[in-house]
């Protein structure tokens, strides 16, 4: 499974990244769970029709993470500093770990608190950072953080890299079966010629 850290409101400008080809874990800073409601009546997009899909999925997002159940579980991470909350299922391919990052100002006044919030929480997980914003992603670079940072328009290539720490020993079930199923007529057709073979040297030595 493919983690990234971000934050929902991006989730809710891109609503394909809650949508993945294969499951995904979004590691989210509490406190960009708690901006949500702020964001409902902000312009996120020139465009009218994109602008009141993503206000529907900022609502969605809002009431799902207003539900009872999955607001424990979201809150469960509240008890230390960069604390992560048991695993939420969103649907069958996203599940939502929230963390109680904290505004270190590690980086000085270079990024914003949020920012900031996710830029250390990538980097104490050792996983990408997902953006949207290419400015973020330039100060990052310019900053010299060791952090991996994706733009969200190559989101699919994210997925399809080899990630640190993911070697074939971690790859999922299914892509090693594909491979086995696409190596498997060569594994027959090896075990028919040595069996022809065998049956050869029987014939001619016996």
């Amino acid at each position: 499974m493919r983690t990234f850290v971000t934050e929902p409101v991006v989730l809710a400008m891109f609503g394909e990244l809650l949508q993945p080809l294969q499951p995904v874990r979004y590691l989210l800073p509490y406190s960009t769970v708690q901006e949500l409601p702020l964001l409902v009546n902000e312009n996120l997009s020139a465009d009218a029709a994109e602008q009141a899909t993503i206000r529907a999925n900022i609502e969605r997002l809002i009431r799902f993470f207003e539900n009872p159940f999955v607001r424990k579980q979201a809150e469960s991470c509240l008890t230390a500093p960069w604390a992560v909350s048991k695993p939420i299922l969103y649907n069958q391919q996203v599940t939502f770990q929230v963390v109680n990052a904290v505004d270190t100002a590690a980086y000085g006044e270079t990024f914003d608190p949020i920012e900031t919030e996710l830029i250390v929480l990538a980097v104490k997980e050792n996983v990408p950072l997902l953006t949207e914003e290419p400015s973020l992603q330039a100060r990052i670079v310019d900053a010299e953080i060791p952090v991996q940072v994706f733009d969200v328009s190559d989101f699919e290539f994210a997925l399809e890299e080899e990630l640190p720490g993911h070697s074939r020993e971690t790859e999922p079930a299914t892509r090693r079966n594909r491979t086995f199923a696409n190596a498997l007529p060569a594994i027959i057709f090896g075990g028919f010629l040595l069996i022809l073979l065998t049956a050869l040297i029987m014939t001619f030595f016996l």
